[in-house]
């Protein structure tokens, strides 16, 4: 009896010890950019903290594609020898991956894969040679939202003209030659609190409504390519519709139409899943027939273009 209760408190210090050894390791995060909100920031307000920016890379929440290194800290003697570490992930494998050498090594960078279509929760270990094993917790997601903003004037802060927002595109002031309206918009891939720069959008045609298709109506054709989001989890989109005054006088106006639109994540050549669903709207009428003036508007993400061919006309952005 006396043999057995001694081993039952060899076992007890020795799982006390592995829980205090435990307990002075840690793992910390950083990742390899900074959440596209900081570089928002940067772009609002000129510069943001340098505390600011560090507490940022500290963050457990990553998007798809995102890089993060894992490094263990504390006293030497409790992690011992660091070729005898292995890291390893022990839950959510289909939401990220270790990219490189997963032993012997202190640090262990992860990354969020591009090819899931929904996010969830990882779980990452490190092992000690005397079998001490420490965990930490990552949270992957996917883009969940589009925010669109007609275009800056100017992305220069120094420019009069930063804080104005609204560029044609394809049609100019002024003109009473072609009735048409057109503008850049700027999208934003929500969340803003990770970084989606690794990751690419592909905008798919999805059909032209109504049914039987006005006269008027072009087929949509989106970029063929994917397009990489910016360090702002940013692209841009270009809206637009336009017909010569002698062309449109062919037709019976007003007419209206709507392409839908499929915005959707890219990877590995195949679309991974759609974040959004959306139309873009036109609209052409007559204002004066007689004296070639038509109104036009175009849009797309709750933002709308409208010009006139009457004098001295402005594209008018909302």
């Amino acid at each position: 009896m006396l043999l057995t209760g001694c081993v039952l408190s060899a076992s007890i210090l020795l799982a006390e010890e592995e829980d205090e050894n435990a307990g002075s390791l840690r793992i910390i995060s950083e990742t390899a950019e900074y959440s596209a909100a900081i570089y928002i920031r940067e772009e609002e307000e000129g510069s943001v903290p340098k505390d600011d920016k560090d507490e940022d890379k500290k963050r457990s929440t990553i998007g798809i594609g995102e890089y993060v290194k894992l490094t263990l800290n504390g006293k030497p003697q409790l992690i011992g020898k660091v070729s005898k570490l292995k890291w390893s992930i022990t839950a959510g494998e289909k939401f990220a991956e270790i990219t490189a050498e997963k032993e012997g090594v202190r640090s262990v960078t992860i990354q969020a894969k591009k090819d899931i279509s929904s996010g969830g929760t990882v779980t990452a270990q490190v092992a000690t040679e005397i079998g001490v094993t420490k965990e930490f917790s990552l949270t992957v997601v996917v883009p969940s939202g589009i925010e669109a903003k007609h275009r800056r004037k100017s992305y220069d802060r120094e420019d009069p003209n930063f804080n104005e927002r609204g560029v044609p595109s394809a049609t100019v002031d002024g003109d009473v030659s072609r009735a048409g309206a057109g503008a850049l918009l700027e999208l934003t891939f929500q969340p803003t609190t990770v970084n989606f720069k690794e990751i690419y959008i592909m905008e798919r045609d999805k059909g032209t409504k109504p049914t039987p298709v006005p006269s008027l109506a072009t087929v949509h054709t989106p970029n063929p390519k994917p397009l990489k989001l910016s360090n702002k989890n940013r692209m841009f989109d270009n809206i637009f519709s336009f017909r010569g005054m002698a062309v449109l006088k062919l037709h019976t106006l007003p007419q209206n139409w709507y392409w839908i639109c499929d915005w959707n994540c890219h990877a590995n050549g195949k679309d991974t899943f759609t974040i959004k669903t959306v139309n873009q709207n036109f609209s052409y009428s007559w204002i004066n027939r007689a004296r070639n003036e038509a109104t036009v508007t175009v849009s797309k993400f709750g933002r709308s273009v409208t010009r006139t061919t009457e004098p001295n006309n402005t594209h008018d952005f909302k």
